[in-house]
């Protein structure tokens, strides 16, 4: 009787279901039960039954009724994202890059036109895995190189996207190169620095410039617009000053201030980039003062305020971000470093000040005395 049995269900292999079915549902159900949640528990149900059912899987001969394979890998792989944005486990960021690499090989042996509609996100997460990877390690060039692979298949093949998809992975790949140029530490950027900021620069202007209305029904979506419109602003202006910090272009300096101040527009100083923003506009605004401070009085015939009065004017904003920023990190343990530097950098600022405020009492003292000469010789006539 069991040897008849085992022939029927050789003959008709649905009927042989391995437990991944069931698991996989399991799983299914607890992540559903998450996203309404946020229950972490839930969350780890999930991670233990989707561990299990791609075991089970795995197990499975091809002859029989099992589950798919690439549903199961994708699934467990946007659970595990969870995982580590909740804990930032480097082991479940491994994890993801595991899982979501052997779903792209599974797709990849297909033509590229035909590949699942999953595929350009996959490529996505695993470009900003890699990247998370390279930050930690930030020298590793074979970790920057998997994001530059992730990244051009995305965008520089023949895949069809949507536009979101598009849209972060143009900001995603710019602020990578950014990223990458702003740790050289070179005395000049060497041609392949100057490239890849090239190419960041422009993949995050595509970003910046692409049209996303606003959804009604999407709040996610909305988020994700603004943010991406968020770190396109505060990455192009660190993207400016690395080019002016190399060849001292005027254009370069005021590129990067009128970045950092639409992005300052756009948050409130609890957002992350708000400190650092900050203190770069301050010392951006502090080498444009220093720039038209240098000029012959010839190139500002259209500026009727007198110089003594426009450079003070200028320095009192840079003192005012200055003191607003060393106001908000004063003891703070995280940013320790940047308080030192606020405070060098707002002595080297008030010398100046000193100086300006001394020059425009002396002017103002010198106009008075001929005001009062003229009045004088005219009161002889």
């Amino acid at each position: 009787m069991a040897g008849w049995w085992s022939s029927f269900l050789d003959i008709f292999p649905w009927f042989r279901k391995d437990p991944s079915f069931k698991l996989f549902n399991r799983a299914t159900e607890a992540f559903k039960q998450y996203k309404s949640t946020e229950n972490l528990e839930d969350l780890d149900t999930a991670l233990s039954n989707f561990h299990l059912a791609l075991a089970s899987r795995r197990k499975t001969r091809d002859d029989r009724a099992h589950f798919s394979l690439e549903d199961i890998l994708t699934r467990y792989a946007d659970a595990l994202w969870k995982r580590y944005n909740k804990d930032k486990s480097a082991a479940n960021l491994d994890k993801v890059i595991k899982l979501d690499e052997e779903v792209c090989s599974i797709w990849e042996q297909r033509d590229e036109t035909t590949r699942p509609t999953g595929y350009p996100a996959k490529l996505l997460d695993l470009g900003s895995a890699y990247f998370i990877k390279y930050g930690e390690a930030r020298s590793s060039a074979g970790l920057f190189a998997k994001v530059i692979e992730k990244y051009d298949k995305l965008l520089n093949g023949k895949l069809q996207i949507s536009g979101d998809i598009r849209r972060m992975g143009l900001m995603k790949y710019g602020v990578a190169l950014t990223t990458w140029c702003d740790k050289q530490e070179e005395d000049r950027m060497t041609p392949q620095t100057k490239q890849r900021l090239d190419a960041g620069i422009s993949y995050m202007e595509q970003a910046l410039n692409m049209k996303m209305e606003e959804r009604t029904d999407s709040a996610e979506q909305n988020d994700a617009a603004r943010m991406i419109r968020q770190q396109c602003l505060f990455n192009l202006a660190i993207a400016h000053y690395k080019r002016y910090n190399d060849d001292n272009s005027i254009a370069e300096l005021d590129k990067a201030i009128g970045y950092n101040q639409k992005m300052l527009g756009l948050i409130s100083n609890d957002h992350a980039d708000f400190v650092y923003c900050k203190f770069d506009l301050a010392q951006q605004l502090f080498h444009k003062y220093n720039h038209e401070r240098s000029l012959p009085d010839t190139q500002n015939l259209l500026d009727t305020q007198p110089r003594e009065s426009r450079d003070l004017g200028r320095l009192v904003k840079v003192k005012k971000y200055a003191n607003d920023l060393l106001e908000q990190i004063k003891g703070r343990a995280e940013y320790s470093g940047m308080e030192t530097d606020l405070m060098n950098f707002l002595d080297t600022v008030e010398q100046h000040h000193s100086r300006s405020v001394s020059r425009q009492s002396s002017r103002e003292g010198s106009v008075a005395r001929a005001a009062g000469s003229g009045s004088s010789n005219g009161s002889h006539t």
